[in-house]
């Protein structure tokens, strides 16, 4: 008797220190994402309550980054009252305003070359599947919104899930499944390190000023 009475005590005992830690982790998870910090919780909730749902942002100065912009215009237009208008990606540089805010609340991507696609969806929606093979993306519970940030490959992928041509919204969900990360962002990494020598950049006093196409999605 006494002794079922100790192993039900030791079982309940560590049930409840195995209950404690999974809490402490999911809390964790809740707040600081993959790698994030959460120093900066309130930085990321500042800007988190501006954000638009979706915000790319894109090196101003490089000519590639820019064309890619010009790209997801022409590509991701959703309509004003139209089914396509909750994916509306807005656009900015990285040398703007919001760019700044944005390298502010993650320090730690400030050297990381990338395209970024910001996402901010409401909590308590969390889900870590999307990250679990990247290294660069982010995933942070600011107040009521959760922020997701995309980069490198990641930032593609979700970039072409959004666009209004269904096949490419398709495309993007498979290269998302089939792509290994480590092989195609190491491809990223590749074109970024010789993008500006190869193919030139803007000058500084234009790269916050977007072509005549991107004013109308531009975010500041």
């Amino acid at each position: 008797n006494s002794f079922c009475t100790l192993l039900a005590t030791a079982t309940t005992a560590k049930m409840q220190v195995l209950a404690r830690a999974k809490a402490g982790l999911r809390q964790s998870s809740r707040v600081t994402g993959v790698d994030a910090s959460a120093s900066n919780a309130s930085a990321i909730a500042r800007v988190a309550a501006s954000l638009p749902p979706f915000l790319m942002l894109y090196d101003g100065q490089c000519v590639v980054c820019d064309a890619s912009a010009t790209a997801v215009y022409r590509l991701n237009r959703g309509a004003d009252g139209g089914r396509e208008a909750f994916r509306r990606i807005r656009i900015a540089t990285l040398q703007s305003n919001a760019g700044v805010a944005f390298r502010e609340a993650f320090p730690d991507l400030a050297d990381v070359d990338s395209v970024f696609l910001v996402e901010t969806v409401a909590a308590p929606a969390v889900d870590r599947r999307w990250l679990r093979r990247s290294s660069t993306s982010r995933q942070t519970v600011a107040g009521e919104r959760i922020v997701r940030v995309h980069a490198k490959t990641d930032a593609l992928v979700r970039i072409a899930t959004l666009c209004d041509a269904w096949v490419l919204r398709v495309a993007g969900h498979l290269l998302g499944i089939a792509c290994p990360r480590w092989l195609t962002d190491r491809a990223y990494d590749v074109v970024g390190r010789h993008r500006l020598r190869l193919l030139g950049r803007r000058a500084p006093d234009t790269c916050q000023r977007p072509s005549q196409g991107l004013r109308s999605r531009e975010f500041s």
